[in-house]
């Protein structure tokens, strides 16, 4: 997951090789802050793009969102994210991430 202008970025690949009709899916990003001072979600859902794919088709493709997507209320009342690792995670559902990335967040870009 690269952060850069403030914007999270995952390249993923997806498939329909378990389909055999192909069609239409959902490509989802989740994230977790992996050491966070306030109770966190396990996975929450920043981004997700759907595509049209046929069957046994793949396709490369890159998941943005805003950083900002990311802040949540800090224990001193101010919105932002603190500073240490974030997990990424993509995949077609979110009990098959298959695409997983770790960043740091640093000090300077954590707060609103």
């Amino acid at each position: 997951m690269a952060t850069a202008a403030s914007t999270s970025r995952v390249r993923s690949t997806s498939s329909a090789t378990d389909c055999r009709t192909g069609g239409e899916t959902v490509v989802r990003l989740y994230v977790h802050g992996e050491f966070a001072s306030v109770v966190r979600p396990v996975r929450q859902l920043i981004a997700f793009r759907c595509v049209d794919l046929a069957a046994g088709e793949a396709e490369s493709l890159v998941l943005e969102a805003p950083v900002e997507r990311l802040y949540y209320a800090l224990a001193d009342g101010g919105r932002g994210i603190e500073p240490g690792e974030v997990t990424g995670r993509a995949g077609l559902a979110s009990d098959a991430l298959s695409c997983v990335v770790a960043t740091s967040v640093d000090e300077a870009a954590n707060r609103v």
